[in-house]
């Protein structure tokens, strides 16, 4: 069956001349190609970029998506002061990129400690600003106890640091008279 195509079923109906080498890709072409043919019926007023295959499901999506449902604010609404809103999250992100540029969340605390990163995302410059710039750096573990007085951003890189001076749990009992370093 060298040389056979099909074409698409709604070729007469809808002018469309693409052809096909199996049968099933011109079904799936055509159910694709008449999906784009019913938008969702407030897709203007609510920027909704669905299209359905019959008017009927796209009325349905209407009454089940947007009657029911709050409006997502642009992701930028707060530090831009954007106004508009969306139904979905993928909207919402597009219209961020697109009208507002990439995105980028200065560090929380930039002025207060001088920090000039820049994140993706605000939940990704906060999580920054709390691992990363501690006012105040956690004391050492049992810092009393061996008069040590090193500190760190850190819990995990103070319990590293207490080994140091635990690493001698057995003294030599003749250090003195052998100069031993332990």
């Amino acid at each position: 069956m060298e040389g056979v195509s099909y074409l698409c079923p709604l070729a007469a109906e809808l002018g469309c001349d693409k052809t096909f080498p199996y049968k099933k890709n011109a079904i799936r072409h055509a159910k694709e190609v008449d999906a784009r043919h019913f938008p969702c019926p407030r897709a203007d007023e609510l920027n909704c970029r669905k299209n359905f295959v019959s008017e009927e499901v796209a009325d349905d999506h209407a009454a089940s998506a947007h009657d029911q449902r709050e409006p997502l604010p642009c992701p930028r609404a707060d530090d831009l002061e954007c106004k508009e809103t969306f139904y979905s999250i993928t909207n919402a992100q597009r219209h961020s990129k697109n009208v507002h540029g990439v995105d980028k969340w200065r560090c929380p605390r930039a002025d207060e400690v001088d920090c000039q990163l820049t994140f993706g995302s605000e939940k990704d410059a906060k999580r920054h600003a709390d691992k990363e710039n501690k006012t105040k750096p956690l004391p050492r573990p049992s810092a009393e106890e061996f008069g040590c007085e090193q500190t760190f951003n850190s819990k995990r890189n103070a319990k590293q640091h207490e080994r140091v001076h635990k690493q001698i749990k057995w003294p030599c009992p003749r250090a003195e008279e052998f100069e031993c370093p332990c």
